[in-house]
Formats: structure tokens, sequence, C-alpha cells
């Protein structure tokens, strides 16, 4: 996490606010997992515990997906950058750069679309969760939710 937040805060472009995005989403998720855990390791929450149990499949799923959608976005804008600095001193160069900036474009903005989608999800979970979280544990499932709203 140090190196990554070192690399977020240098001067390079990448990573940007969708990779942060998702760290963040992913956070949320961590946090429903926990609470599912929490909730099924206590034998006094029987009652709960197959709720808990769906919510962390998830859970689980979405913090590896968003997991992977942390580097795809990075991946997808470090493409757009490697694009803008294709030759274009011909007409075929800049046609060929055209060309390639265009698919890298739409690949960066599908990245962070899918971000925001699996942090939609997250928020699903954390308001499942919510159903079946002690009150001990509600704080956390309203960070996750809040994690969720800002991915």
């Amino acid at each position: 996490m140090e190196d990554y937040l070192e690399r977020l805060a240098s001067r390079e472009p990448t990573p940007g606010g969708g990779s942060a995005a998702a760290v963040v989403g992913t956070l949320g998720a961590a946090l429903i997992g926990m609470v599912a855990r929490l909730t099924l390791s206590n034998e006094k929450r029987v009652s709960a515990h197959d709720a808990a149990r769906a919510v962390l499949e998830r859970a689980d799923a979405l913090r590896l997906t968003l997991t992977r959608a942390r580097a795809a976005d990075e991946a997808a804008y470090r493409a757009v950058i490697d694009a803008l600095a294709l030759p274009r001193s011909t007409d075929e160069e800049r046609q060929a750069r055209t060309e390639v900036l265009q698919r890298a474009l739409a690949a960066a903005s599908a990245a962070p679309l899918a971000v925001a989608r699996s942090a939609a999800a997250v928020l699903d979970a954390a308001t499942d969760a919510l159903g079946f979280a002690n009150r001990n544990i509600a704080s956390d499932v309203g960070c996750a939710a809040e994690f969720a709203r800002a991915a």
C-alpha cells in the first residue's frame, strides 16, 4: 500500500483517480467481508449466517474484481499516454496514431466505468450486511458504504 501511495502522489500520470477509486472500493468490499466473517464466527448470530455467507461470497468476489480493476485502469490510461507519444510527422503516422489513440481512449473510459459498477455492487452488499450486522460492527458497514459511494 505504501508503494502504491508513493506512486499515486508522484508526478507520473499513473496511477490516477480511476485507480484510486478502485482501491477505495476494494477497501469497502474488504470491510464487508470482515463484517460477514465476524457474523459467521458469532454463534449468537446463527440466524444471520445464511445471509452473511451470501454477502461474504459477493464481497470477496468484488474485492478481487476491484483489485484487478485498479491495474486495468492504470494500464488503460498508460496506453493513452503511450498513444499520445506516437510519431505524427507523416499522414500515415497521424492516421495510425489516431487509430491507436481512439482504441486507447475507449479502453480508458471503460475501465473507470467497470470500477463504478463494482462500487455500486459493494454498496448493495453493504446495504445487505446492515441487515445482519450487530451494532458493534455497524460502523464498519457504514464505512464500507461510504467507500463504495466515494469509489
